[in-house]
């Protein structure tokens, strides 16, 4: 928990937090712009009375804001975190089992295994998938990457994303987005 000195510094770090939240759709000299412009208009509309709160929930959702700036997303589509985590865990392991199996293949083709007899020299059939897998690393990660996305998408389908970005949104939205260092 965050402790402030004043209401000011908590209600500054507040508008802090709206501002880089809306800032963050944009990327470079827009991103400063939408910064400086969007800051100078929030401290332009309090009044000596009002509640900084209510004046951020009448701005609207942080998207709703970057849409009025001229955000514009092209291909952008909102997965669920949960089955973005799927997928890295299903593409990484996938890649490192290939990498290891890799390893092995070529240490074993060059004689250079520590438990491997120097006199022992070994063929494999070119025909054996096995072999196939392990002689064409450029084909197979882009296997294992295409059958990555094929389950992103699926999974997409299956379990879709329910975040909608709604106009209209609450306190508890304010107070929970994230600190701008984060």
């Amino acid at each position: 928990m965050i402790l402030y000195n004043d209401w000011g510094e908590f209600m500054d770090e507040l508008i802090e937090k709206y501002v880089s939240a809306v800032c963050s759709y944009f990327f470079g000299i827009k991103r400063q712009y939408v910064y400086n412009d969007l800051k100078e208009h929030i401290y332009n509309s309090i009044r000596p009375n009002d509640d900084i709160e209510d004046i951020l929930l009448d701005y609207g959702h942080p998207r709703s804001v970057a849409l009025s700036y001229g955000y514009r997303p092209l291909l952008v589509h909102h997965y669920h975190s949960h089955i973005i985590l799927y997928t890295e865990r299903f593409l990484f392991s996938l890649s490192g089992l290939y990498l290891f199996l890799s390893t092995l293949f070529y240490l074993e083709q060059l004689n250079c295994l520590p438990f491997q007899a120097p006199i022992q020299v070994t063929s494999y059939h070119v025909t054996s998938v096995y072999t196939w897998l392990l002689s064409k690393p450029i084909q197979v990660m882009l296997l294992i990457g295409c059958c990555s996305f094929i389950l992103l998408y699926a999974l997409d389908k299956k379990y879709p994303s329910q975040k909608e970005f709604l106009p209209k949104w609450t306190m508890n939205e304010l107070y929970s987005l994230p600190h701008p260092t984060q």
